[in-house]
């Protein structure tokens, strides 16, 4: 129930943010999505909420500020304002976390089944691997365990976090391409040494000299039986 609040609050959001000009109408419904975006992640991870509340705070003074102002335009300018304070780097990573979380655990398993063409390929993802695995449990005890006061510590903690699984993310994709490039010019190989040992075992016409597969019984030039 949670999570379906959560989604509902970003997709109105983002659908909100990519709907053209601004308008206060657009920003009120902005606000009320961060509103309720904030309030979902304090309940999901209570840890963050003083930072959680703090934000929000903060963005509530400069929204009923921004209500006060006669001029539509300066009134939507602070508008946005309030919304942006309403979602500082933190919310927006805490936003991301869990698909991220997803996507690096779906491509460790990937490289995990995909293993390496050599010992050397295959020391190098599991490296990449384990290395994932870590980072992925940081975040894990971040999201479950963390605490931040201020909207500050929870940037800096968050932020951390969510880079570090970047970097692992890179770095196995790094090595998975590696591993793919010496797969396909390993297949390469192998392809033109079938080719060469398959040209070398064909049979010539003794008719009209094209040549012919090696298990071939009549020439497929002239039809001459092929001699063997």
């Amino acid at each position: 129930m949670k999570i379906t609040t959560l989604l509902t609050g970003l997709i109105a959001f983002f659908l909100v943010a990519s709907c053209g000009k601004a308008t206060p109408e657009t920003e009120t419904k902005r606000w009320e999505a961060s509103q309720e975006t904030i309030n979902t992640l304090s309940a999901k991870y209570p840890g963050f909420k003083p930072a959680l509340k703090e934000a929000l705070e903060a963005a509530k003074l400069k929204w009923e500020a921004a209500t006060q102002i006669s001029s539509e335009e300066k009134q939507i300018e602070a508008m946005r304002i309030a919304n942006k304070t309403a979602r500082p780097l933190f919310v927006v990573e805490l936003n991301k976390m869990p698909e991220k979380m997803e996507a690096l655990k779906d491509l460790v398993t990937e490289a995990t089944q995909a293993g390496g063409v050599d010992q050397a390929d295959s020391q190098a993802l599991a490296t990449a691997c384990r290395e994932a695995d870590f980072s992925l449990g940081k975040a894990e005890k971040i999201l479950k365990n963390g605490t931040a006061a201020t909207v500050e510590a929870a940037n800096a903690i968050v932020s951390g976090a969510s880079k570090e699984l970047e970097s692992a993310t890179k770095r196995v994709k790094k090595v998975m391409a590696t591993v793919k490039e010496k797969q396909s010019e390993a297949e390469a190989t192998a392809d033109s040494i079938l080719t060469q040992e398959t040209t070398e075992k064909a049979i010539k016409c003794a008719y009209c000299g094209s040549m012919n597969a090696h298990d071939a019984l009549k020439c497929s030039s002239c039809g001459a039986p092929v001699e063997k």
